[in-house]
């Protein structure tokens, strides 16, 4: 009897991957005209690209605008060349006026709380920065998340921030977790 009650919970739990997989939208990867980056958007998201003062900004967001993705790629000179701690120093001189300007943006907006200072991690393979933050709209929504990660790739700093709350800012993760600097291909 063991037997088959251990078969059911197998077949179930095959089945419920192969819903979850099949039910989830397709991926399109959208490659930055000047090959920048790369990144996969399901089909239920939008991918759109603008020249602004600092940049190239490209912003991915879900339709309904839960969540969302801006990608800041900004040109600078090459970096292969620079000792490893002149690029940490360069690292956290240029990525300040970035967290400052997001996060005083964002709290002119909405109250906000940093749940972690700006930090050293890795994103997509590069030395990086990221600041996280939780935010209010006094709606049904509240709390959200958010935080900003800046790093360097080989011709360009790249300044990328994800917002959004539930569901849609964890898929966000997910998308963002698909970004490739500077593809090959």
């Amino acid at each position: 009897m063991r037997f088959v009650t251990d078969k059911a919970l197998l077949f179930t739990a095959g089945l419920l991957i192969w819903l979850l997989q099949t039910s989830r939208p397709s991926l399109q990867q959208y490659r930055a005209p000047d090959r920048l980056f790369a990144i996969q958007v399901p089909a239920d998201w939008t991918a759109q690209r603008e020249m602004r003062d600092a940049g190239w900004v490209t912003t991915v967001g879900y339709k309904d605008r839960s969540a969302g993705i801006e990608i800041l790629a900004t040109p600078t000179q090459e970096m292969s060349n620079y000792r490893d701690e002149l690029k940490a120093r360069m690292l956290r001189e240029v990525s300040q006026p970035f967290f400052q300007g997001w996060y005083n943006s964002l709290r002119a907006q909405v109250r906000t709380e940093i749940t972690r200072k700006v930090y050293h991690s890795d994103f997509a393979g590069a030395r990086s920065l990221r600041m996280d933050v939780r935010y209010f709209r006094n709606d049904n929504h509240d709390p959200r998340q958010g935080f900003a990660v800046f790093f360097f790739g080989q011709r360009d700093s790249y300044f990328i921030v994800v917002t959004g709350f539930g569901e849609a800012f964890r898929e966000a993760n997910q998308i963002l977790s698909t970004f490739v600097i500077e593809p090959k291909q």
